[in-house]
């Protein structure tokens, strides 16, 4: 009996050893290859084309493009079309725009045929933007 009792005490202070599951081990092996990928080196070594097959990234390079425009040179331009507007009154180059209200209207119409500059800094800066982009990646 003693020795029964002495056997399940040193049976209580064996620590059970078990296998780690594949589950874990891949898991791991998953975090470690996400550490090692740098976001910003990876939209680096993409082109513009890149960026502009995915639809989401497309849509963000437009729109920053127009944010561009309406803050830069629409302003330049609707006060061009007013000093010419005004100097000139011209029936055939300016209508009977008395009031100089269409520069906005010539402006777009500019903007039209100017040649889109796309700016591949925003993601450089915020990674999240082109999160769509590193679905196509080996790290999903």
């Amino acid at each position: 009996m003693r020795n029964n009792l002495e056997m399940r005490l040193q049976h209580l202070y064996i620590k059970k050893v078990t296998m780690p599951k594949l589950k874990d081990y891949l898991k791991k092996k998953e975090a470690e290859r996400w550490e090692e990928f740098d976001p910003i080196k990876y939209l680096k070594s993409l082109d513009l084309a890149d960026f502009l097959k995915c639809e989401d990234t497309h849509n963000i390079l437009i729109t920053e493009h127009y944010e561009n425009f309406e803050k830069k040179l629409q302003p330049k331009l609707e006060y061009l079309y007013e000093k010419y507007n005004w100097q000139f009154r011209d029936n055939n180059l300016f209508g009977k725009d008395w009031d100089n209200i269409l520069g906005e209207s010539f402006a777009m119409m500019i903007y039209n045929y100017i040649n889109i500059k796309y700016d591949l800094e925003i993601f450089y800066e915020c990674p999240s933007l082109a999160v769509n982009l590193f679905e196509d990646t080996k790290y999903k």
